[in-house]
């Protein structure tokens, strides 16, 4: 998922999944901001009079900056041996450190919380009461399997990743690349290959076509009558088409 927060080092919900024991405590999974600096993620299990929770934490506010889009990546391996086989997190396509914040390690699997809704852009309610997410969320992508780190890289990269349940395997012909990503200004077209490109056009995140290139300036494409956001560059050849994710400034 992407992120943009308009002020770091406070208390956000990234996400959860909760279920309430029937007493003073919930079960769930949390990933959140905190006023220490951190971005965590925790798994709470619980009964009617007691709960333990697995916490570990990445100062994200050294690697990101406020009002700025990163992307985010949760991976968690049951088979995992140790805490950090079998909870990963990734900030813009690099794995990052976490440290655990609890003597509570985390379990092959999760409690089961079948019948609860997954919520975005808030903390459990029970714990933390208004705890919302103060910026923006965008393209979400949940899977069951593990992903490669060159899946990772495509999720971050790719308009539409090569990431499906049945093909964890495969990945994106990567034909056509840009740089610099994310831009204010202009962004460069590199062809991987001998393909010939007849249109490049830009869509909005919700589909809308916003900007149609014209022909002499394939090799590089100028942002600056958008709007800061995500775009996704649709860029057609002789023989292939590609769409890459595109960040504005």
């Amino acid at each position: 998922m992407w992120l943009n927060q308009a002020q770091l080092d406070v208390i956000g919900g990234v996400f959860h999944k909760s279920k309430s024991t029937g007493g003073n405590y919930n079960n769930y999974i949390q990933s959140r901001t905190y006023d220490d600096g951190n971005l965590y993620y925790s798994d709470l299990r619980s009964d009617i009079n007691s709960s333990l929770v697995s916490n570990v934490g990445y100062d994200y506010s050294n690697s990101v900056t406020n009002n700025e889009w990163f992307h985010y990546v949760l991976a968690f391996n049951g088979n995992g041996a140790t805490n950090e086989d079998r909870i990963k997190m990734y900030i813009d396509g690099q794995q990052v450190t976490g440290v655990m914040s609890s003597s509570q390690d985390f379990q092959a699997t999760t409690f089961d919380l079948t019948g609860s809704d997954f919520i975005l852009g808030q903390c459990d309610p029970l714990y933390f009461t208004g705890a919302g997410w103060n910026g923006k969320i965008d393209d979400i992508y949940i899977y069951s399997g593990l992903l490669t780190l060159a899946q990772i890289d495509s999720l971050k990269n790719t308009a539409n990743p090569v990431v499906a349940e049945n093909s964890l395997n495969e990945l994106p012909n990567n034909v056509f690349s840009i740089f610099p990503n994310p831009s204010s200004s202009n962004v460069k077209i590199v062809n991987n290959s001998n393909e010939i490109i007849s249109k490049i056009e830009i869509y909005s995140a919700i589909g809308n076509k916003v900007l149609t290139v014209d022909k002499g300036n394939f090799n590089e494409v100028s942002l600056e009558n958008l709007n800061s956001g995500i775009y996704t560059l649709k860029i057609t050849s002789e023989n292939s088409e590609q769409k890459i994710k595109v960040i504005k400034l």
